[in-house]
């Protein structure tokens, strides 16, 4: 989502019904806050934590759980119920504010109606408002498609329609058998809901090179092929540090690879989305030395749509950023004094207004307060940083166009250009992204000459400043 310093972050944008995978072209929603207190919570003990659960939009939730399976996976997050979850109660008012003020929370306060079909529990049950026209037999195979998983709905037979209807009127004694009424709450059976285990992985080669390798967990081929030829479009260097450190997962949905995860909330989002609405994710795994770049093929938007991941490109890259950040140095790269020196620098030079602009990678900053709250927040806009500046180098965004992404750049100028001078020098570049750099405009004139000297190569810089219009 190594040690437990870092969790990392998820994005559950909202998107078209459109359920074949292609380029995404922009949302307003690519700033989501990943759950990086579960790691603090492990290591530093806060006394403002409290064991109770918020039912309050902006509650900020800290996990203390495990795995499904018994063990501990460092840096993850796998709540196993209500009572793996805390609130921050007593935090300073400037941190409630900026929680109020969390993104995806304003989207739900001005859209109440953008809530899932399903009001899935901690226990593996759910509940169902009832709509008008909805049926027993209509909510019956509403429920038997959910539990066959998405893009996977077939046709039900009478029988099986009967039977799930019969189970989920058993489930709710007291409502009527004739028909539903608006309005009424119907309980989903758990057996709808529950998977007692994850999906088998099965090892996909990529089919135009071999030795580009991915898991597949009940993911479609097709898909699983997409994942994979962007593993292998990734620069060699790179993936050569890669392959012994991070495992690439791509799965049907987020069930497919961890049930639990199905109803367990990311902190700093609303009640009602959990791991269900991500389309990426890394994850720490094996105490911390190894980790995991999960995929879902399928996820659910915050209006419970199920929606097939056509932001994959974007996530792939992104998260590839989280694991590249723990590869390149011990302990992360975005806590070395350089990196955090280049992001100072940037931080420093922006107005409140450029701040406001980014408060995803901003906002709560504080310079240096060793082994406080905030300041492991802080460590977690620079992590963020890092992952999204990495997607942009290897030409993948979520900003609606050229112009932003060129503001965004310059926004973080310093950091950007150290973080491609630490690539360059490891080979992590490839010319044909150089010259996707130059043509976004992200290239300078100072940053194509210390290229220059750190490749040698001074064909590639006059490339690049035919590219980039620099004379």
């Amino acid at each position: 989502m190594a040690t437990t310093e870092q969790n990392d972050p998820i994005e559950a944008q909202p998107v078209e019904d459109n359920p074949s995978p292609v380029e995404p072209v922009g949302n307003s929603l690519s700033d989501q806050f990943a759950s990086y207190v579960t790691d603090f919570a492990k290591n530093f003990k806060p006394t403002v934590v409290a064991t109770s659960v918020s039912d309050g939009n902006d509650g900020f939730s800290i996990d203390f759980g495990h795995n499904h399976d018994g063990h501990d996976h460092a840096g993850d997050v796998h709540p196993t119920g209500l009572d793996a979850q805390a609130t921050m109660t007593d935090t300073p008012k400037e941190w409630q504010t900026r929680i109020e003020n969390d993104e995806i929370a304003a989207l739900i306060r001005a859209n109440p109606d953008m809530l899932p079909d399903f009001n899935f529990k901690a226990d593996g049950s759910a509940t169902y408002t009832v709509a008008p026209g909805m049926t027993w037999s209509r909510l019956a195979i509403r429920a038997l498609r959910f539990q066959a998983g998405p893009g996977k709905e077939g046709n039900f037979t009478s029988a099986e329609r009967n039977d799930a209807a019969n189970l989920i009127a058993s489930f709710n004694p007291g409502i009527p058998a004739d028909q539903l009424r608006i309005g009424q709450v119907i309980k989903i059976p758990p057996e709808f809901i529950n998977r007692l285990g994850p999906s088998p992985r099965v090892e996909v080669a990529f089919k135009s090179d071999s030795s580009v390798k991915v898991e597949s967990a009940n993911a479609s081929a097709e898909f699983t092929q997409h994942i994979a030829e962007l593993y292998s479009k990734l620069p060699p260097a790179m993936r050569n540090l890669l392959q012994y450190q991070t495992r690439i997962v791509v799965a049907g949905d987020i069930r497919d690879y961890d049930p639990s995860l199905f109803t367990a909330r990311p902190a700093a989002h609303p009640p009602n989305m959990t791991f269900a609405n991500v389309y990426g994710i890394h994850i720490p795994t094996d105490n911390g030395s190894r980790s995991e770049v999960l995929i879902p093929e399928w996820y659910r938007a915050p209006d419970g749509k199920v929606m097939r991941n056509q932001f994959y490109k974007y996530a792939f890259n992104h998260e590839i950023g989280h694991a590249l950040d723990r590869a390149l140095a011990p302990g992360s790269f975005s806590k070395t004094d350089q990196f955090i020196n280049a992001y100072q620098a940037d931080f420093n030079r922006m107005t409140p207004e450029q701040r406001a602009k980014y408060p995803y990678f901003t906002d709560g900053y504080v310079v240096r307060n060793p082994g406080s709250f905030i300041d492991y927040m802080s460590q977690a806009r620079r992590a963020e940083l890092f992952a999204e500046l990495n997607a942009e180098i290897l030409n993948t965004s979520l900003k609606d166009n050229a112009e932003d992404r060129k503001d965004f750049i310059n926004s973080f100028r310093t950091t950007f250009e150290h973080m491609v001078k630490v690539q360059a020098g490891r080979n992590m570049i490839s010319d044909e992204q150089y010259m996707q750099l130059a043509d976004n405009g992200f290239l300078t004139p100072r940053l194509i000459a210390e290229l220059q000297i750190i490749h040698r190569r001074s064909d590639l810089a006059d490339s690049m400043r035919v590219r980039a219009g620099i004379k």
